[in-house]
């Protein structure tokens, strides 16, 4: 089964480098297409065979070919790609972002709705009330993860005396 990995692309490169081959030279040498061995250079996705392939041609160890795994105490493991850095997660600002999403979105609906019914006044004065909730959804979010920010930065007390 071919199924679609990474593959630390700037390793094979610098591996054919090394060893001052060609792309052409590589691929006949691994037995792949010079299109596949552009594909894992630029771009590092193959298969586990290819990339087993390369290895062998390569004469490295399959290990030296896959792309190091980074760690946090809070975070899972995250693969990262060349050229690129894993992104914070942000649960509270992702609530908040989709609790105002609803919030807008409830907010036409019912702009629509009274608008249609009772006039713009109304509507405009629910979307008053609305947008006032937001508000304080978002104001609420922000001094919950700055009294968490600070609490984790302070200094613990024991260790102040």
């Amino acid at each position: 089964m071919n199924t679609p990995m990474t593959i630390n692309g700037t390793a094979v490169r610098a591996q054919r480098e090394k060893r001052s081959w060609s792309q052409e030279h590589l691929a006949s040498a691994s037995g792949l297409s010079v299109r596949t061995v552009q594909r894992v250079e630029a771009d590092g996705v193959g298969s586990a065979e290819t990339r087993l392939a390369l290895a062998a041609a390569l004469d490295v160890p399959v290990s030296d070919l896959q792309l190091p795994i980074l760690t946090t105490e809070a975070e899972p493991a995250a693969v990262v790609h060349a050229g690129t850095e894993p992104q914070p997660t942000r649960p509270m600002f992702d609530l908040v972002l989709n609790l105002a999403l609803l919030v807008q979105v409830v907010g036409v609906v019912v702009v629509y709705r009274y608008g249609l019914h009772y006039g713009p006044f109304w509507a405009f004065r629910v979307l008053e009330c609305l947008l006032g909730i937001m508000i304080v959804l978002a104001g609420g979010a922000l001094y919950r993860y700055e009294s968490k920010r600070r609490r984790r930065n302070a200094p613990h007390p024991a260790s102040a005396a």
